[in-house]
């Protein structure tokens, strides 16, 4: 058992010390178990992962594969392989994997931030501090191909391949009063959830950047939705009509907001006639969210 050190950015790693404070390694992560790549000594290896976050492959400045994972089941069991051994490049040490979250091989248990997740089990080591489910040692209601739980106490779903919820309305691992969803996606496409009139378009102190679109339903009621951290495309303008799943613009970051999570959109529903944002009634999006049509070119964005 080797005795290693980290120093945190966040909620990630960013260096891997040993006993001697040598660093070993360092991470550049884009968000929340963002895996981009690690420096071990002057070389880069390259994260490669599926919906889910999990780490399917790492690879080398020569786009060589040093290490290959083969996911035994949906709860996180593996087979790691070598393929370029014969190439004089070993596997090189790693303990990111399920879902991005560190493997001990000494306990083979997954750190989960808040709790221990045993993937032969299936379940949590620990209880649910929080204690707002059926089964208190659960992992991802059960279901780990349409959940993930980052923070190990909280139960987030993935919408669909390349697009997951990184942060739910209400009480988050850091705060009690998120007033929306966020997004994180491969691409930074952003489309309008329901057909309306754009209301605000371009900067602003909360969100670096923002859309903003009216809405009347078809009893009349009006509401908006709110697109945080959100660049707008530049024939996206104030009084302009959209459609419902048209594009209005790109998430970005820091140059929409610097955040911890990195790029990603912000979305807000308000219920409150014609008031939107923080001066408004904000209501989950989930259900609302259930009969946005997708853009059909491609519907993950």
């Amino acid at each position: 058992m080797a005795f290693e050190k980290y120093s945190y950015n966040g909620a990630n790693v960013l260096t891997d010390f040993d006993a001697n404070n040598n660093a070993t390694a360092r991470y550049a992560m884009n968000g929340v178990d963002g895996l981009l790549y690690v420096q071990r000594g002057m070389k880069k290896y390259f994260y490669h992962t599926n919906h889910l976050g999990s780490v399917v492959a790492i690879t080398d400045e020569d786009g060589d594969v040093v290490n290959r994972y083969l996911y035994t089941d949906s709860w996180g069991n593996f087979k790691l392989s070598c393929p370029s051994v014969n190439k004089g490049k070993p596997c090189i040490p790693n303990r990111y994997t399920f879902t991005a979250r560190e493997w001990d091989a000494d306990l083979d248990l997954y750190f989960y931030r808040a709790r221990w997740y045993d993937p032969d089990t299936k379940r949590f080591t620990q209880e649910d501090e929080i204690r707002d489910i059926g089964n208190i040692y659960s992992y991802a209601s059960n279901n780990p191909l349409k959940f993930v739980d980052p923070s190990g106490d909280t139960t987030m779903p993935l919408n669909c391949e390349g697009r997951k919820v990184t942060s739910q309305y209400g009480t988050t691992p850091t705060r009690t009063d998120h007033k929306g969803i966020d997004f994180k996606a491969d691409s930074h496409n952003v489309y309008a959830s329901d057909s309306g009139t754009v209301v605000q378009a371009g900067a602003n102190t909360s969100y670096g950047y923002w859309v903003v679109i009216r809405h009347v339903d078809k009893n009349g009621k009006v509401y908006h939705t709110v697109y945080g951290h959100v660049e707008p495309d530049s024939d996206i303008k104030k009084g302009d009509k959209v459609e419902e799943g048209q594009k209005i613009g790109e998430y970005c970051d820091p140059k929409c907001g610097t955040t911890s999570k990195g790029p990603h959109l912000h979305y807000e529903l308000s219920e409150d006639g014609d008031k939107y944002g923080s001066q408004s009634k904000r209501s989950d999006p989930e259900e609302h969210l259930k009969d946005a049509e997708e853009p059909e070119d491609k519907p993950c964005d």
